[in-house]
């Protein structure tokens, strides 16, 4: 991918986040939790996609270089360990709010609450990664 698009990209990602959080504190009490509930299913729609390209840009690593499939199993075994851990971490409990988008099961409240947890580790460990690089680059130029 070239700077362009990497740019576009990042930019088009903090822009949706920044107008989701100033929506959400600028918005009445009332209004919080259809701003609340559309942020997280963007977060699932983005999650649903990070995992497809992951999966098939995987297969297309596979197709060029058979070798290097056990670093595609070990990469897929740790995002289902984040899942699994993050599933153990929550408490798996169904509040009543939960009942107007369909969640009515504690396994469901635990799975969506696992992909939640995961999808905070992910990106906590990806923004650590991407200032690591930033200032790695920014020192090297000096």
């Amino acid at each position: 991918m070239n700077k362009l698009a990497k740019n576009i990209l990042y930019g088009t990602g903090i822009g949706i986040s920044l107008i989701l959080t100033i929506a959400i504190y600028m918005s009445g009490r009332s209004q919080v939790s259809f701003l609340v509930g559309s942020g997280l299913i963007l977060m699932y729609l983005l999650l649903v996609a990070a995992v497809i390209a992951a999966v098939v840009m995987a297969i297309k690593a596979l197709r060029n270089s058979p070798g290097k499939g056990k670093w595609v199993a070990i990469s897929i075994g740790v995002l289902l360990l984040l899942i699994g851990i993050g599933y153990a971490m929550d408490s798996r409990l169904v509040k009543n709010s939960y009942l107007e988008y369909g969640i009515s099961t504690s396994s469901a409240s635990g799975l969506i609450g696992g992909a939640l947890i995961a999808t905070w580790v992910v990106l906590g460990f990806a923004v650590l990664v991407s200032l690591y690089t930033a200032f790695s680059d920014f020192k090297n130029r000096l």
